[in-house]
């Protein structure tokens, strides 16, 4: 004879109730086995993917600092032989970006935020840098000493006083950040500079201005709490390695 299934048995199966007899009282059963094997297999599957989720979660670490150190990365461009070498005074940037002594942050996987800080004068760093970067191109750069002002520089011009550069560069720092963002599987790096550089010729009174907008975006699979610092310190180089004080 063969085995009815009433209404009942039917809506609780459909339900997703994990004992069920589809074959009554004589049945096999073989039905309710299948039903229930099912069942385990999808919670098995589900307690599988917690240790992946714990671990993946373990590995971004809620809210913490680490300090970066910008320095100068990199072989300067190859330029033409210029003519007689020329005395640069470079002054410390105005650092007009609202963030202050904060230079990035990374966003985990599951929302966590990091932050990244330095904890020296960002536009003297990215003076020094510049400095580095034309002392290497052949240019006689220095750092202008604390207490003097480009003012007082163009007034000693013409041998009007001791200091006596054949250029003088100021600058503003609008933007220098680098924001990461880790997905699953890799992590994405948006390092971002805006510098507004200003070359002056004591001798003549001249300026030129330059606007130096740089970005380096790389992606990297392994993040380490150096990446931040490796982006800034890339695009900040590139961008010095643009300035020519002609």
């Amino acid at each position: 004879a063969t085995s009815k299934i009433d209404g009942d048995t039917l809506l609780r199966w459909l339900r997703g109730d994990k004992v069920v007899r589809l074959f009554g009282d004589k049945g096999d059963g073989i039905g309710s086995v299948r039903f229930r094997e099912r069942g385990r297999f999808l919670s098995l599957g589900a307690l599988l993917l917690v240790p992946f989720f714990l671990l993946v979660a373990g590995c971004a670490t809620p809210g913490e600092r680490f300090p970066v150190s910008l320095s100068y990365e990199g072989e300067p461009p190859l330029l033409p032989e210029q003519g007689p070498v020329e005395k640069v005074l470079v002054f410390p940037f105005q650092d007009q970006r609202s963030e202050g002594g904060t230079l990035g942050r990374r966003t985990h996987f599951f929302g966590q935020v990091d932050t990244f800080e330095s904890d020296v004068s960002i536009g003297k760093k990215a003076a020094e840098l510049l400095v580095t970067s034309l002392r290497q191109r052949g240019w006689e750069a220095s750092l202008a000493p604390e207490g003097v002002t480009p003012h007082d520089v163009m007034k000693s011009a013409g041998g009007r006083g001791s200091i006596r550069p054949d250029r003088v560069v100021t600058g503003t720092i609008q933007t220098l950040w680098a924001e990461a963002v880790s997905h699953l599987g890799y992590t994405e790096i948006d390092a971002h500079l805006l510098l507004n550089v200003e070359v002056f010729d004591p001798n003549t009174g001249g300026k030129t201005t330059l606007k130096i907008d740089n970005q380096n975006v790389p992606k990297v699979v392994f993040f380490r709490s150096d990446s931040i610092q490796e982006a800034l310190n890339g695009v900040l180089s590139e961008g010095v390695n643009r300035v020519r004080p002609e």
